[in-house]
């Protein structure tokens, strides 16, 4: 069962593309897209020479983004630095041990324990990019906590954040998109 629709055009997010090369995340250790879907934003990077684990439950997505084959805006990806993984974190532990990835990138899926666990995984100079569903009717649900991650991501420098309550205000519910470097020095 194909749980995702395949993108027209698998162009990364706007955000992790006009603001990734202001931080150069080092390249000797991989970049994890968790709930990657299709791959457009880990081929992104996969295209700037990164190695990339894509993450997610759909196995027809993960088996797309192995082929290698129209993956990215350019077309082909290198399938050298690519590596995939069927896992489910609603149900599945975290696999990424402390200081193992140069980045991680979350769009539009989002579990509180993990933000944490995301912090601890990324190696000084690395990145977390995270952009979280937008709000509709009841899927504020979904949504993060105002101020939640970026509390959780104090020894990140935030690159670009923003970050919207929704309605209804008194759940304390927000849209994030964000940006984050850790420091590459400990504070």
């Amino acid at each position: 069962m194909k749980k995702y629709a395949k993108p027209f055009v698998p162009e990364s997010s706007k955000i992790l593309k006009d603001y990734i090369d202001k931080i150069s995340p080092p390249m000797d250790f991989p970049i994890a897209d968790i709930a990657c879907g299709y791959g457009r934003n880990g081929a992104f990077l996969v295209d700037k020479g990164y190695s990339c684990i894509f993450c997610d439950i759909d196995e027809d997505s993960l088996n797309y983004i192995i082929q290698g084959k129209n993956v990215s805006i350019n077309g082909d990806i290198d399938k050298s630095r690519i590596q995939a993984i069927q896992i489910d974190f609603n149900q599945e532990e975290w696999i990424f041990p402390p200081e193992s990835l140069s980045g991680i990138i979350n769009v539009h899926w989002y579990k509180k324990e993990l933000i944490p666990l995301f912090s601890e995984s990324v190696v000084r100079g690395g990145f977390i990019y995270i952009e979280t569903i937008t709000a509709r009717g009841t899927n504020y649900l979904q949504l993060p906590e105002y101020g939640y991650i970026k509390k959780v991501l104090s020894n990140f420098k935030i690159i670009y954040c923003k970050e919207k309550l929704v309605n209804p205000v008194n759940e304390n519910k927000a849209t994030i998109t964000i940006l984050a470097e850790k420091n590459r020095t400990k504070v």
